[in-house]
Order: C-alpha cells, then sequence, then structure tokens
C-alpha cells in the first residue's frame, strides 16, 4: 500500500488489512494505576493534561526507575473534578477516594512503600472494572472507534444493570488496534472491538471466559507468554468455556520458533475438563503504521511479532 493510499484512512484500518495479529500486543506491566481528572482536561498526552500536578509524572519516573515497570493512566466519567480524585491500583484493586491532587503523588509513595495513608482508604475493589480509550487527542482512531464501543458498553450495562465499572480511559497503547480496552482484576486487554461485539463480551465476562476474537492478552504476562496465553484462550472460547491457562513447558527450538506446553483448567462453574495442548509460535514481520500520524509521516522500522503457527491437542 502506497503513502497516498494511507493517508486518508486509519492506522487501524491499514493494520487490520495487513493481518497484524491482536494475540500478545497488550504492554507488559507490573503495577497499573489510573487517577481520575476530567476528559475535557486531557492534553494529548496523560501527563501533559491541564491543572495535573506535575508531581505525578515526576512520582512515575521515580517509581519506574525504583520498583519497575508501571503504567499510570487517566480515568474521566462526567462526575469527575479537579478537586478530589479517585485512585485506583493494581494488583489488588487498592482504591484511594477524595484525594486532593497536589497529594496524590505522596498517597502513591506511601502505598507503595507499604504505609497506605488512612485518610483516603477505600474498600478493595470487588466490582470489575472496565476501562474504554477514548482518547482522541492522543490519536483520532481512539476517538473514532473508542467513543462509539464505549457507549455501547454504557448502555448495555445501564440497560441490564450489570454489576460493572465503566470508565472512559487515556491511551491504553496500541491505537493501531482501536478500540481497545481493558478489564480488572483479570488484567485482560481487548482490542479491534466493535459495538456490535460488546454485549458478548460482557456476557463471557459475566462468566469470566475471555471474548477471544477481540483479545489482546493478559498484560501481566511478557509478550512471549502473552501471546501463548492468548492463543490458549482462543482454543478455550472455542470449546465454550472458561479456562484459566496453566504453562507447562515452553522451549525454542529455533530463534523463530517456539514451543509451550500449556494446560487449560476449567474455571468454578465450567462443567469442561482439562486441555493440555502443544502451542507452536513462529517470528513474523509487520511494516505497518503504529498510529494515524504514522500515515503522514511513516518513520517506525518493521517490528518481529510472534504468531500462532499451529496448535496441537
Amino acid at each position: 500500500m502506497s503513502l497516498s493510499e494511507m493517508k486518508n484512512e486509519f492506522c487501524r484500518e491499514v493494520t487490520l488489512k495487513l493481518n497484524e495479529p491482536l494475540a500478545g500486543s497488550a504492554p507488559y506491566t507490573l503495577y497499573y494505576i489510573y487517577v481520575s481528572w476530567p476528559k475535557k482536561l486531557w492534553g494529548s498526552r496523560a501527563m501533559d493534561s491541564e491543572s495535573l500536578p506535575p508531581s505525578i509524572p515526576e512520582w512515575l519516573a521515580h517509581q519506574n526507575a525504583t520498583r519497575g515497570k508501571t503504567i499510570l493512566r487517566l480515568a474521566s466519567r462526567p462526575e469527575c473534578t479537579t478537586n478530589k480524585t479517585n485512585i485506583f491500583i493494581y494488583p489488588g484493586g487498592h482504591h484511594y477516594a477524595h484525594v486532593p491532587p497536589h497529594k496524590v503523588a505522596a498517597v502513591l509513595e506511601d502505598h507503595f512503600s507499604g504505609s497506605p495513608n488512612p485518610t483516603y482508604v477505600q474498600p478493595p475493589r470487588t466490582t470489575p472494572q472496565i476501562f474504554i480509550c477514548t482518547h482522541g487527542r492522543y490519536d483520532k482512531c481512539c476517538a473514532k472507534f473508542g467513543q462509539n464501543v464505549f457507549q455501547k458498553f454504557r448502555e448495555e450495562i445501564g440497560q441490564r444493570r450489570l454489576p460493572f465499572d465503566l470508565w472512559e480511559s487515556s491511551h491504553l497503547g496500541g491505537h493501531r488496534f482501536s478500540s481497545t480496552g481493558l478489564i480488572f482484576p483479570l488484567w485482560h486487554m481487548y482490542g479491534r472491538m466493535t459495538p456490535d461485539q460488546v454485549p458478548t463480551i460482557l456476557d463471557c465476562l459475566l462468566k469470566y471466559q475471555v471474548y477471544a476474537p477481540a483479545y489482546r492478552g493478559c498484560f501481566e504476562l511478557e509478550p512471549i507468554a502473552q501471546t501463548i496465553e492468548a492463543c490458549a484462550q482462543q482454543y478455550a472460547y472455542e470449546q465454550g468455556g472458561a479456562y484459566q491457562a496453566e504453562f507447562l513447558q515452553t522451549d525454542s527450538p529455533n530463534p523463530s520458533h517456539v514451543r509451550a506446553q500449556v494446560r487449560l483448567n476449567p474455571r468454578q462453574g465450567n462443567p469442561g475438563g482439562t486441555h493440555e495442548l502443544t502451542i507452536h509460535l513462529v517470528a513474523k514481520t509487520f511494516d505497518g503504521p503504529l498510529s494515524c500520524t504514522d500515515l503522514e509521516n511513516p518513520k517506525n522500522p518493521p517490528r518481529t511479532r510472534w504468531v500462532l503457527d499451529k496448535i496441537e491437542v
């Protein structure tokens, strides 16, 4: 596809035509944090948002340097203000409420130092939380595709009175896979979601089942393990049940081939039996855009991704 042909498209559409897989595309991290902030104040990058205290990105840089990979994103709902914020921290579903913005960095530091500030502590989150990227100032795909999917989630959750906590999210990573979203406490990330898929995604969530057609992976896992788990969940979805993947053994016969043995254990309430799989991945190169900006000025080198070759049962 030529540059002139790509200019009027969205990076999501170009990536879809190139068949770049969803599996294994979720950004790996140790800790995931959300801070509530009015969407109207979001900047093109979350940490550059209007009125956001500079102490927050400063703390985040320190956290990444000292405690390991940490992602911090902004979440919004109509009731959000700049006077008080909510903080959600995973793993653990920790919740701090009514935090003045200038104290967010201190509350985060106290939490990770093992001395949470009791002034703001709330009971841990037990209700599944859904975050859908609608960060149009970051990439136009997030606005075009994300907003419609978020609206469908809101309608379905409201009409069906489902026990889920829904938020709009700043950029999640991989806007070429818009619309993107993630679900806690499962650490599941989705991509290329469409409004018509939303009811089924929610049905799967009620059963703790992965909706495989839009599944990017479990972002608690590093890339190769994430791809293996996502392929195993694709097989599980085809079996019609909810399963937890257990890694048994992984080896690499050569640099472009990974072989993994995985056991799928049925989750509680799933009548299906255990499945043992051997999953074969091969390395493949993709050269499509990472963002809509790349459609005007391509600058990213080809990237190597692990893709499914075959599954042996």
